[in-house]
């Protein structure tokens, strides 16, 4: 068929305005097409605690305060101005040496919504309707000590039920309130599914008594959101913006959504995919910050399945200092992303992918407290990551159990001949399963008797007693019935070691050594006894 210049010219229009339209669907949370509404106000040193900017009181300058796409940076007298849209986010990006009152559960409240309507009605636990003030102002208050700071890292909390909340407070809260951190940084899937969970959960880590940072998963996500604006309501009304940044002493942290869901009705599907307006809000921010600063950010599906993942690393030509971590996966490991990869410096950048505290969804044989042993996918028992952050000195996380024995690095699996046991794998080899390993660890075994340290290979296969779990439920054994139902999944563990058993062994007990070591602090020891029949 052909078309008059006049036609041609029509069509060419038409085509232009449906690709505006799917960009700014696209954007998601914000409209970015012009408007004419702004939003103003002042931050402030809150030095009497009422909240309110008195005359007497301190104004901040150069503290950047967000819409969520836009960044300004307030003025001598701690004015700031921003464009204002619907459904918008106006938020305080953290000074450092200052912090935002905290929630009664440690949440930064640095934040503010533009919602006169309040969430959709047909949205699950979503927003009350908030009128924005004519002048919107943040008061901060001094926050000392920023230059040396002890952060835990938890990923996936996951409670399906208000029992998994119990267990959550069990392991991890309990734990971690003696460890005295500064900073908790949950890596998403704070909840599965249930939205109604996220403020149980809220309290129960706000009761270790530090600054909680929330990144959102996609189990945290309204899955009923019809577009890409809604689909963090509940965890906004609970924690605040999905997407955010913070700064301490001489670190810049960056909390990123990284969810970004189909919103055909009924549908739990996503990608990981970065919306453009948060796109525009990070390379914003990292205008703010000067290209030797470290950075630290925080996501919860890991970096490498970006589908925009080149576009996104790009944003960081001039930041070579920047580290990352997730969850997701339910395993851990470290992973670098190379130029190969997008990543733009000759450096690598170095992902940590936490694990999750709740292992395999809370699954598993319970402890005798009732708490179940729930092992991760690669066979790593439930736990939680460590790093201490000082100013110019790259952090060496350190993992460490939720329970009775925080410290160990590793298992170590010897084959037995059982009785009553129905799992019998290999009864020739050794494996060690050393939970923080990766490929610089070096792990060598010594069995009683023998002088000589052997080194073990690294190999991609399952943990053993990951792998019992598995082939029990095969035989239609269950583990545990006391327990809600879930599909354990199979994952092979990225840091597995195994090592024959030397055929000439006589009979007898033996102490199996084995320690693991790499340029990054790990330096573990264990032992096992291996019983030759």
């Amino acid at each position: 068929m052909t078309f008059s210049p006049i036609r041609r010219k029509i069509k060419s229009i038409m085509g232009k305005i449906k690709i505006i339209i799917m960009s700014v669907l696209c954007m998601g949370t914000i409209v970015t097409f012009a408007q004419n509404k702004t939003i103003s106000g002042y931050t402030y040193i809150d030095s009497n605690n009422n909240g309110i900017f008195d005359k007497n009181e301190k104004p901040l300058m150069n503290v950047s305060v967000s819409n969520g796409v836009d960044i300004v940076q307030t003025d001598k007298s701690g004015k700031y101005t921003l464009p204002l849209f619907e459904n918008a986010s106006i938020f305080v990006i953290k000074p450092s040496g200052y912090i935002s009152r905290l929630s009664e559960s440690n949440i930064p409240q640095f934040y503010a919504f533009n919602k006169p309507q309040g969430s959709p009605a047909y949205i699950k636990n979503g927003i009350a309707p908030s009128q924005l003030p004519e002048i919107l102002n943040f008061a901060f208050y001094p926050n000392k000590n920023e230059n040396n700071l002890k952060v835990g890292l938890l990923g996936d909390p996951q409670p399906k039920c208000k029992d998994d909340v119990f267990y959550i407070g069990k392991l991890v809260a309990e734990q971690l309130i003696d460890e005295h951190f500064d900073l908790v940084i949950p890596l998403g899937d704070i909840v599965h599914n249930d939205l109604s969970l996220l403020e149980p959960v809220k309290q129960t880590l706000g009761k270790i008594g530090c600054v909680i940072y929330p990144v959102m998963g996609n189990h945290d996500q309204n899955y009923e959101a019809e577009n890409l604006s809604f689909r963090d309501e509940a965890f906004k009304r609970v924690f605040g913006p999905s997407y955010y940044a913070f700064n301490y002493g001489e670190n810049s942290f960056l909390v990123i959504n990284n969810i970004f869901p189909d919103t055909t009705t009924g549908s739990t599907n996503y990608i990981a995919r970065i919306d453009d307006a948060q796109m525009k809000f990070i390379e914003n921010y990292l205008a703010t910050l000067s290209p030797e600063t470290p950075i630290f950010m925080f996501m919860h599906i890991p970096v490498e399945q970006l589908e925009n993942k080149k576009e996104f690393l790009m944003l960081f030509k001039d930041y070579p200092n920047v580290t990352a971590y997730a969850g997701h996966t339910h395993s851990q490991y470290y992973l670098d992303i190379e130029k190969k990869d997008g990543w733009p410096h000759e450096t690598p950048l170095t992902e940590l992918v936490a694990g999750a505290i709740c292992g395999s969804h809370w699954q598993g044989e319970k402890d005798v407290f009732g708490v179940p042993y729930s092992l991760m996918k690669d066979g790593t028992p439930k736990g939680y990551w460590v790093m201490n952050i000082t100013n110019k000195v790259k952090p060496a996380p350190v993992f460490k159990l939720s329970g009775n024995i925080p410290d160990r690095q590793m298992h170590i699996w010897v084959p037995f001949n059982y009785v009553f046991e129905k799992f019998s794998p290999d009864d020739k080899v050794i494996y060690a399963n050393i939970y923080a390993g990766n490929n610089n660890t070096k792990v060598d075994v010594q069995i009683e008797g023998q002088d000589k340290w052997i080194p073990m290979e690294k190999v991609l296969e399952y943990d053993s007693y990951y792998n019992r779990i598995m082939e029990l439920s095969k035989m239609g054994i269950p583990i545990n019935k006391n327990i809600h139902d879930y599909k354990i999944k199979e994952y092979p563990s990225r840091h597995l070691w195994k090592a024959a058993i030397p055929e000439n062994l006589p009979k007898g007990i033996y102490i199996v050594n084995i320690k693991a070591t790499d340029p990054f602090g790990l330096n573990a020891k264990s032992m096992a006894l291996l019983y030759v029949e």
